[in-house]
């Protein structure tokens, strides 16, 4: 089927209270694994490609890929660009049509974030396209990306301005590690953020879930298989 936006996956899954899962590709062989594995199971899927897979093979060759290979399976699919934090590169993507793009500024201030995530968001909307945002780094190195120390906790009121004042499409919450099991230290941070928050906060969090805002957990998560 056609490739779809990385609304259109979460939003039947936000509602029907299932996991979407989000898997990087390397190459054409990966890619085509994974949708297999899609169509074969019914299942919506993720298709994210790294930053340096991008350098590597082009962005304009790797959506020509996926939109060839996701023609052929009959489930929805998407293409998303995974914790890119080069406002460029996103721009690169999104000019060749790509769905959508984790722009990942958790190693910035709080206001340099909102500010070019704001820009990014404002890009993506030309090309019809969707934007993932990210406040706290979680532990791990991928590509590059990312670092052996826990970023520093958003407060979940913050965590609410930040989703509402950008109108970003999905919110990545640092939950775990980028690779590996979730440490007892990360559940208890989150515990601890959520405890220290105000009840009106914990309420807008809440209020903005019900309207039907999506997160999308990392890929140390394990989402139930989606309803055939």
């Amino acid at each position: 089927m056609p490739a779809v936006s990385l609304k259109e996956i979460l939003q039947p899954a936000f509602e029907a209270r299932y996991g979407v899962g989000a898997f990087n590709i390397v190459n054409d062989l990966t890619m085509a694994a994974v949708l297999d594995a899609a169509a074969e199971t019914k299942s919506p899927v993720i298709i994210q490609v790294s930053v340096k897979t991008v350098k590597m093979w082009g962005a304009k060759l790797l959506q020509q890929m996926f939109v060839e290979m996701a023609s052929h399976r009959p489930v929805p699919a998407t293409l998303h660009l995974d914790h890119c934090p080069d406002v460029e590169m996103i721009k690169t993507c999104l000019d060749a049509d790509w769905n959508s793009a984790l722009f990942d500024a958790s190693s910035l201030s709080y206001q340099d974030n909102l500010r070019l995530c704001k820009e990014v968001v404002a890009y993506a909307k030309k090309h019809d396209a969707g934007v993932e945002g990210e406040l706290e780094a979680v532990r791990g190195i991928e590509d590059d990306v990312g670092s052996d120390v826990e970023g520093e906790l958003v407060p979940v009121d913050r965590c609410v301005e930040f989703i509402e004042a950008t109108g970003i499409d999905c919110f990545a919450p640092a939950i775990g590690t980028a690779h590996g099991p979730v440490q007892d230290r990360s559940r208890k941070s989150i515990s601890n953020g959520w405890k220290r928050s105000s009840p009106s906060a914990r309420r807008r969090l809440c209020s903005t879930a019900a309207r039907g805002f999506p997160t999308k957990l990392s890929r140390s998560s394990s989402p139930p298989a989606a309803p055939k």
